[in-house]
């Protein structure tokens, strides 16, 4: 992540998958170990704010800000500056005229004043006065709230045309909607405007009579639904729907329940806990402080012990990071626990003290790294950009030693390059430290890799047969593999040139000896990849119970198959309705509420 530049945790959310081996919540992933996002990405912890509001104003005053706009737009020039002065000191706060320590402007003392200066501006609506209220000064940003005693409303402050008054009764604007011709809610949306008395949102304007969409704008009901709210509520509670989308998705197991109850039933309706029989959530603690202490009567120690037990106390948050990100710091403070030790600060101290505790493989080291406080989990990953290898690192005799990277340094290079680029890198270090100590350094060849590979100079193939053969029957092969790839690698780097079209062509003389000389060893050398699975066979009763679920015998369309449906989620698409045939077992299709949007204008369609 820190190779990648990203400083923030933002960044790396939008970034992450430049690195296929980055997680998406590394938090998450490596829950035992985390710290916080400063030290993962390695940037200093953010400056702590002015402890009172008198600090931050002496602060931005000394910034000279005038305005609100000029705090926002530059108080970063003061990192102890917090971004929402009126909400971090929200107990103390007065105004920002006080805080910013400037004269409060001179305003119109009366109502009138104010609304004729605004209708000299030429403002029609109330957003055209808050984008320009400013042309002039003696203007406020509230007229509503400055004004407050006197204020009627915005048409009479602006001089503009009250709009026609609505219906008084449902009624009326039912018989005014049926007269347009409008059949559905989403043709009413369109079109309601043609008569300025219609509100946009009457089952909302006329909440205490309305009775549903059906009735208003005169449409027949759906045949076969649930005549009363109670009953359809009885008949989703009995299919055990939890939530409104398993509503949405089920409902259809019963054909006598509508799509939308809260449209149907509109009148009665009240909510989707009161109709699938759910208790309302609860509310989550309101400040970060009180759901700090509640986490901590709990007794969390860890991310991981807190993520598997919040639901203890049902106003705890999953991710309280999150739902206080302002006030929230990190985990630690969060949960009141010690901050760990500080990290060995390079990969060699790390070495020492790994070495110190008797680590021979990296299988050790996992079981025991918590010995020292200072190790990590993932030393090869901590120290990305100083990492040699394990053995390196644990300091086992197999490993490179320093005479041997002074007396080779190219071969080294070289062999660092290929390994770091690739994949499998401890098994292709493993082959390749061996090749350089009993066959390069053995046979005292020069430190130049491409030199290995020319025609001018002739491979010891006794001697590389001698080194393959050294190993264990199931590791010759590996080992052949490894080192013929690194051959070709050098054949690439070291030995070829671009022509004149962009190819890469091996110069004249050199060769890969291991793909010529040595092409039939591979066949000669043993192989023990199994030929057939050695896990236990799956017991035919569970392939036929999952089968039976999945596919019931009673099943004889894909409209049956209803256990499937939700793992089809992708493979829903829009049609027109009209392309729909209903008589079709195999046509499966659901309806749900569209939000779109024409012009400026906003409405759902089913």
């Amino acid at each position: 992540a820190q190779r990648l530049g990203f400083k923030i945790r933002d960044e790396y959310n939008k970034g992450y998958k430049k690195d296929p081996k980055l997680p998406a919540a590394p938090d998450k992933h490596y829950a035992e170990d985390w710290a916080d996002w400063p030290n993962f990405l390695r940037n200093e912890r953010p400056i702590e704010k002015y402890a009172t509001l008198a600090e931050a104003s002496e602060a931005a005053q000394r910034l000279g800000f005038k305005t609100r706009t000029e705090y926002f737009d530059d108080y970063q020039k003061d990192p102890k500056l917090p971004s929402n002065p009126h909400r971090s000191y929200a107990g103390d706060w007065d105004d920002w005229y006080t805080f910013l320590g400037v004269e409060r402007p001179e305003r119109y003392a009366a109502l009138a004043e104010a609304s004729e200066a605004a209708q000299r501006l030429g403002f029609k609506t109330q957003t055209e006065y808050f984008e320009d209220y400013q042309q002039d000064p003696k203007l406020p940003s509230q007229p509503a709230v400055f004004y407050a005693e006197d204020w009627d409303d915005w048409y009479s402050f602006l001089g503009t045309e009250r709009p026609s008054e609505k219906y008084a009764t449902v009624a009326e604007a039912s018989e005014a909607a049926q007269r347009l011709g409008l059949k559905t809610q989403a043709e009413y949306y369109e079109d309601y405007q043609k008569d300025p008395k219609l509100p946009a949102s009457p089952d909302q304007f006329y909440a205490e009579d309305w009775s549903n969409w059906y009735s208003f704008l005169g449409t027949e009901r759906p045949d076969g639904k649930y005549a009363t709210l109670a009953e359809a509520s009885e008949a989703a509670q009995r299919l055990g729907f939890k939530t409104s989308t398993e509503y949405k998705e089920g409902y259809k197991q019963d054909p006598k329940l509508p799509s939308h109850p809260d449209e149907i039933y509109g009148k009665h309706w009240a909510d989707w806990y009161s109709f699938l029989g759910n208790e309302r959530p609860i509310e989550k603690y309101a400040t970060l402080a009180e759901a700090s202490e509640a986490a901590q009567r709990l007794g969390f120690k860890s991310i991981r012990e807190y993520q598997k037990g919040y639901k203890k106390d049902p106003k705890l948050t999953v991710s309280p990071n999150d739902f206080y990100a302002e006030d929230w710091d990190d985990w630690y403070s969060y949960l009141g626990i010690e901050r760990p030790v500080k990290r060995y600060a390079t990969v060699a101290e790390a070495s020492e003290a790994a070495q110190r505790l008797g680590f021979k493989s990296g299988v050790e080291y996992f079981r025991g790294y918590e010995k020292d406080p200072k190790l990590v989990s993932t030393p090869n990953q901590f120290y990305a950009e100083d990492w040699i290898s394990w053995p390196h690192f644990l300091g086992n005799e197999n490993a490179i030693n320093r005479e041997l990277t002074s007396k080779y340094p190219e071969f080294w290079k070289a062999i660092q390059c290929y390994v770091e680029a690739g994949t499998g890198q401890s098994n292709k270090y493993s082959h390749l430290r061996a090749l350089l100590r009993f066959y390069v350094d053995k046979l005292g060849l020069v430190d130049d890799p491409g030199a290995m590979l020319s025609r001018d100079i002739p491979f010891n193939e006794r001697a590389y047969e001698n080194f393959i053969n050294a190993t264990a029957d199931t590791v010759k092969k590996s080992r052949h593999n490894a080192c013929s790839a690194f051959f070709e690698w050098i054949l690439e780097t070291y030995c070829s040139d671009e022509d004149d079209n962009g190819e890469l062509i091996v110069l004249p003389g050199y060769r890969n000896p291991l793909r010529t000389v040595f092409k039939g060893l591979l066949d000669q050398l043993p192989s023990y990849r199994r030929s057939e699975s050695d896990k236990p066979p799956l017991p035919m009763d569970a392939i036929v119970r999952a089968k039976q679920h999945l596919i019931p015998l009673e099943a004889t369309s894909f409209r049956n198959l209803y256990q499937l449906h939700p793992f089809l989620e992708d493979c829903w698409f829009e049609v027109d309705p009209q392309l729909i045939d209903e008589n079709d077992p195999n046509c499966v299709y659901r309806v749900v509420k569209k939000d779109r949007k024409r012009g400026r204008k906003r409405y759902f369609e089913e």
